[in-house]
């Protein structure tokens, strides 16, 4: 694996002392507004439940998209390819999830099939156990030091919260990912080429790995032959055993209306298209700016770290988040992870990270009423969520470029 360098003036006792001490305020200005932000959302989905009983199933938004995963599982049980992607299906009806459109390869539908043979509470209550393990296991896997204080306080998040709420995935794409990324790390390509395979469900997530690709041929394009590997089996058995879902599938990631919503939207691009909205010339000039800015980034930074896997995969992920086209709030739990990579002791102070990381679920948080109010007021707005986390990708840019390669002295990278 190749080696770090690491600049003298890294080993200097007081740029060391001011990092930590900058990390220190960061942590102590920082919680009270996550738990500020938590406070946003906590109640408001305590009193939606309470508001909820004694309505059916239809108006409870607790577990809706679990509650279509589920209902894909059911169509792709009875071999409906052809009604997986009709969300007035009788299963969708029946779930009460018509408000949520399935919009996920057909083999995702069949994977759910298993789980249909259990009541939706035992599914839900397994899902959310399940999911929260694996994000605890994701840190200790990833050396963060107590790693279940740290995962209780990821679980505080926004992106946390709502995807148990809403019973999504994200958790397993955490796992997922970090599987992937130690294989690589570690010389097990098949299996983390088998990992990303698997990935390519939400394939928009992580744009940011291409250029990672790029400019570490000769390591990433041994994952290649087991990730199309992987890609293949899966579509071939879905295909064969729902005919006719993959083009329904690309029809509806085509014609989804919840894919337009910028307003809901936590990517660096759309939030250009948010603030250019009425000016299409301006947003094709600044989606072309910003997105080739995030790009020419991310290769200096790997370029800056020799291609460390550690901080070329964090930076790849924070990236990914800020250039694709549609990304979510329970998608930014993807951050924990990169931040995990990050928070490599000669790259920067773990107290740093800790900081950084609560300001990013506050701003989560609070940057949707900031949205809502711009767009009342004005019709157009700046997120201040993807811009935040854009100034944490040159911030984390910077701390790379501190110990790019000189002939002072050499750290082996982890």
């Amino acid at each position: 694996m190749a080696g770090l360098r690491v600049d003298s003036e890294i080993d200097d006792r007081s740029l060391s002392d001011r990092i930590r001490a900058w990390g220190a305020w960061n942590v102590a200005a920082v919680v009270l507004m996550v738990l500020i932000g938590a406070g946003f959302l906590w109640p408001g989905m305590i009193l939606n439940t309470l508001d909820a009983v004694g309505l059916p199933t239809s108006e409870l938004p607790f577990g809706r998209d679990l509650r279509t995963f589920l209902a894909a599982g059911e169509l792709a049980a009875d071999r409906s390819g052809d009604l997986i992607y009709d969300r007035t299906a009788w299963a969708y009806v029946e779930a009460g999830s018509t408000d949520s459109r399935f919009v996920i390869p057909p083999w995702y539908a069949i994977a759910m099939i298993p789980l249909t043979w259990f009541a939706f509470p035992v599914v839900f209550a397994a899902w959310t156990i399940a999911g929260i393990g694996v994000s605890v296991l994701v840190l200790r896997r990833l050396e963060v030091a107590r790693a279940e204080l740290v995962g209780a306080g990821v679980l505080l998040t926004a992106a946390a919260t709502l995807s148990i709420w809403y019973g999504q995935n994200a958790f397993f794409m955490m796992g997922l990912l970090t599987i992937a990324i130690l294989g690589l790390e570690r010389g097990a390509f098949t299996t983390s080429g088998v990992d990303f395979g698997f990935l390519a469900f939400k394939p928009h997530l992580f744009l940011g790995f291409v250029v990672w690709f790029l400019l570490d041929v000769r390591r990433m394009a041994r994952i290649v032959v087991p990730a199309l590997a992987t890609t293949a089996v899966l579509f071939i058995v879905s295909a064969a055993w729902l005919p006719g879902a993959w083009m329904e599938f690309l029809s509806a990631v085509v014609s989804d209306e919840s894919l337009a919503n910028d307003a809901r939207e936590l990517s660096l691009l759309s939030s250009v298209r948010l603030l250019f909205v009425g000016f299409p010339v301006l947003v094709v000039i600044g989606t072309v700016i910003v997105g080739g800015a995030v790009l020419a980034g991310l290769g200096l930074g790997i370029r800056w770290s020799d291609a460390n896997v550690r901080i070329a995969a964090g930076l790849s992920i924070i990236a990914s988040l800020l250039i694709a086209p549609h990304v979510v709030s329970y998608d930014w739990l993807l951050l924990a992870v990169a931040l995990a990579l990050l928070a490599w002791r000669p790259l920067v102070a773990r107290s740093t990270i800790v900081g950084v990381g609560a300001m990013l679920a506050c701003v989560l948080v609070i940057g949707f009423f900031l949205t809502d109010a711009q767009l009342d007021a004005f019709g157009r707005a700046i997120h201040i969520a993807p811009v935040a986390l854009a100034g944490v990708f040159v911030g984390a840019l910077a701390m790379v470029r501190q110990i790019a390669p000189s002939r002072e002295k050499t750290v082996d990278s982890p």
